[in-house]
């Protein structure tokens, strides 16, 4: 994830502050842009589908969309603070989002930013992009908070997914033997801690596995398929769409030279 990262190096663009409200929910779909977006959703419902990741978004979300990936947004009512940047050193590949433990922090720290970068005043935007970074830091200190704090039953199974989300036998009954409860009460857990069902979770990874690969240029879809613990490529791509917005075939063809 991006907020593992604790040495990236960012050239601010840009600092919005967004509401979109309607009576019937509108389904955006979002072309690659070349620059990096960070939001923080004061209010919404909005879904948030592409680059590997499926997450329903809850007021208080901090959302990270990469540049250059494809994603689909569902929404009747989505209002945020979103800042547009460059990373220097650094290129993601995948939407992140995550629940800080002090949203009324983190939100007085992106209005801040957004106040400092809508002056002309001498000096102002520079001042923006410092605070950008003590927001960055912040974030990271609570993303690594999240870590250490995290379930050991869910720990457990999610190592699993990691060793083993290759294996197309690979199924939630195993997640839950390597937690050693059963899968009710695994479902449960992962539900509180992740806002996934373990079968959600082990397609996440998959996907985020298979964007990954597609995007090296180096792999067909047919062996990314098999790579990611598909038997089924005609599954694969369906899946693949649902998620992503778009066939595998044609998001390997964005990234090939």
């Amino acid at each position: 994830m991006i907020f593992e990262n604790d040495a990236l190096t960012f050239q601010l663009l840009d600092v919005l502050r967004l509401q979109n409200t309607c009576e019937a929910q509108v389904h955006r779909e979002n072309r690659g842009r070349r620059f990096c977006a960070l939001s923080f959703r004061v209010d919404t419902d909005a879904r948030l589908t592409g680059g590997g990741v499926d997450v329903q978004l809850r007021p208080g979300a901090v959302a990270f969309l990469p540049a250059n990936v494809d994603y689909q947004r569902r929404a009747t009512h989505d209002e945020l603070i979103v800042i547009h940047f460059d990373i220097l050193n650094f290129s993601a590949g995948q939407i992140d989002c995550f629940y800080p433990d002090d949203p009324e922090d983190i939100c007085r720290r992106f209005e801040e930013i957004h106040a400092l970068w809508q002056r002309n005043a001498p000096g102002a935007r520079y001042r923006a992009t410092g605070l950008f970074y003590e927001l960055f830091a912040c974030l990271h200190t609570d993303f690594c908070r999240h870590g250490q704090k995290e379930n050991p039953l869910v720990q457990n199974a999610m190592q699993l997914v990691a060793e083993r989300y290759s294996d197309p036998g690979l199924t939630v009954s195993q997640m839950a033997r390597r937690a050693g409860v059963c899968e009710v009460y695994l479902r449960r857990v992962f539900q509180q801690e992740l806002q996934l069902t373990p079968k959600q979770y082990l397609m996440q990874v998959r996907m985020q596995q298979a964007v990954s690969l597609l995007q090296s240029g180096y792999y067909t879809v047919t062996q990314v398929a098999h790579f990611c613990g598909f038997t089924d490529e005609k599954y694969f791509s369906t899946a693949f769409k649902k998620m992503n917005g778009c066939q595998p075939s044609k998001y390997l063809y964005s990234f090939v030279p």
